[in-house]
């Protein structure tokens, strides 16, 4: 998976930080050596190329499309290869490196994935296109309820659409899951923007 997502020559010295932080030298690059030899056998490790001093995996994989996707500004295909957390359930024992490195990595996409899923939402209000705006920025909502800034523009695009009933319900699960587990309030911003929708006043 790191040789996969990372797609280029890695050196040595940096599987064996990530891998074997907690192990001497000597034992920690016979251990690479042994893992090394053994990826060799793997069916699905046709390509992997091994040098005296660094390793690389170069594959297709749905990561690199998804920031392909994102370079290129190609929001559909970006809300189409984001699947979630970074392998979500993946969770190897021992092996503090490499979990620090992957948390890091799954706040990474979590936030490209966010900002694309705005930045398009946006882009279809611009036209209209509310309900679609909706669709694609549900997902994000279910992922943080309580993105605040996100909510915010999915209930404008929810009460655009026409769905005002249900924007004033996921406004009012919002305030009252803040309410029991953070003991807060709305932002103020928030607040007037349901005033509107109440009001069925236009926004912007």
């Amino acid at each position: 998976f790191y040789l996969a997502y990372k797609g280029d020559w890695l050196s040595r010295d940096e599987l064996l930080y990530v891998f074997y932080s907690d192990s001497a030298e000597k034992p920690a690059r016979a251990n690479l050596r042994q893992l090394l030899a053994s990826l060799r056998r793997l069916p699905y490790a046709e390509g992997l190329e091994i040098e005296d001093t660094q390793v690389r995996f170069q594959i297709e994989n749905d990561v690199a499309t998804f920031k392909k996707a994102i370079r290129e500004e190609k929001w559909v295909k970006v809300l189409e290869f984001y699947q979630g957390e970074l392998l979500h359930g993946f969770n190897p024992p021992d092996l503090s490196e490499f979990d620090n490195w992957l948390a890091l990595e799954r706040q990474t996409l979590h936030a490209a994935w966010r900002k694309a899923s705005l930045t398009f939402a946006t882009e279809l209000a611009t036209t209209e296109r509310y309900a679609l705006a909706v669709e694609f920025l549900t997902p994000l909502h279910k992922a943080d309820p309580l993105d605040e800034e996100v909510m915010r523009v999915y209930l404008e695009q929810l009460y655009s659409s026409g769905q005002k009933t249900e924007a004033l319900e996921t406004f009012a699960t919002f305030r009252n899951t803040l309410h029991h587990e953070l003991g807060s309030e709305p932002e103020q911003n928030t607040l007037e923007l349901i005033e509107h929708i109440q009001q069925d006043k236009p926004l912007g």
